[in-house]
């Protein structure tokens, strides 16, 4: 018996010995949070291409995110605040976040190499130097729809929205004069607030939207015209 015992646990050895070792785990893959006072020349992915969590970059000096330049899939939020970033050409292969939030980042003028990509909860940009957003026909259904960017120059990035669950805000946006690209928005879930856009007069791309939202509160002010709720359902054909 014990010879048996015996060989039975060399074998386990041999067994073992010739397993392949196993890849330690990527400390990065659960999230990634850059601040200040983080070394971030010490990230390395390697060929993570999912990240199962947030990351974060708040207050840090860093320029560029190649560091990410692998990086397909992140099941949270990706979210830059008051950081030096120039460009995002290194997240062209970016395919899906849960959210989107970007601000005071003035290095980021566009959000064009983000043109393919599918956010499925929150969109927030608030008071970047962002001029040009293009049509981005995989964000349909969101959570929370935010754009506070005074420079931004064309609003296709409305076209393709269907629905909005809880809040929808159109913040100083200062070339926007009608809402004819959210004639594709079905319904809005608690608040839309509109404010401040100086040009704008046109409010009927939003008609169908409040027709289908009885529970909305609608948040009309400082624009070219401030029409009410039942203005709009009376005005626009």
């Amino acid at each position: 018996m014990k010879k048996r015992f015996f060989f039975v646990a060399i074998w386990a050895i041999f067994i073992s010995s010739c397993a392949e070792p196993i890849e330690p785990e990527n400390p990065y893959k659960n999230g990634i949070h850059i601040s200040s006072n983080t070394d971030f020349t010490e990230i390395d992915l390697g060929d993570l291409d999912t990240i199962h969590g947030n990351v974060i970059i708040i207050n840090s000096d860093i320029e560029q995110l190649d560091f990410l330049s692998n990086v397909k899939v992140i099941k949270g939020i990706l979210g830059i605040t008051n950081s030096r970033i120039q460009g995002l050409s290194h997240l062209s292969k970016l395919e899906s976040v849960e959210t989107l939030n970007f601000s005071f980042c003035y290095g980021i003028k566009d959000l064009n190499d983000l043109a393919a990509l599918q956010v499925s909860e929150s969109f927030i940009m608030y008071q970047n130097d962002i001029q040009q957003i293009p049509e981005m026909p995989n964000m349909t259904s969101l959570e929370n729809f935010s754009l506070d960017e005074e420079g931004l120059q064309n609003f296709d990035v409305l076209r393709h929205l269907h629905t909005i669950e809880e809040e929808m805000a159109l913040v100083n946006l200062y070339h926007l004069s009608n809402l004819d690209l959210l004639e594709n928005l079905e319904s809005i879930g608690t608040e839309l607030i509109i404010q401040n856009n100086f040009l704008l007069k046109d409010f009927c791309g939003i008609k169908k939207a409040l027709e289908n939202s009885p529970n909305l509160t609608l948040t009309v002010s400082n624009n070219a015209e401030n029409p009410g709720y039942d203005d709009i359902l009376s005005f626009c054909n």
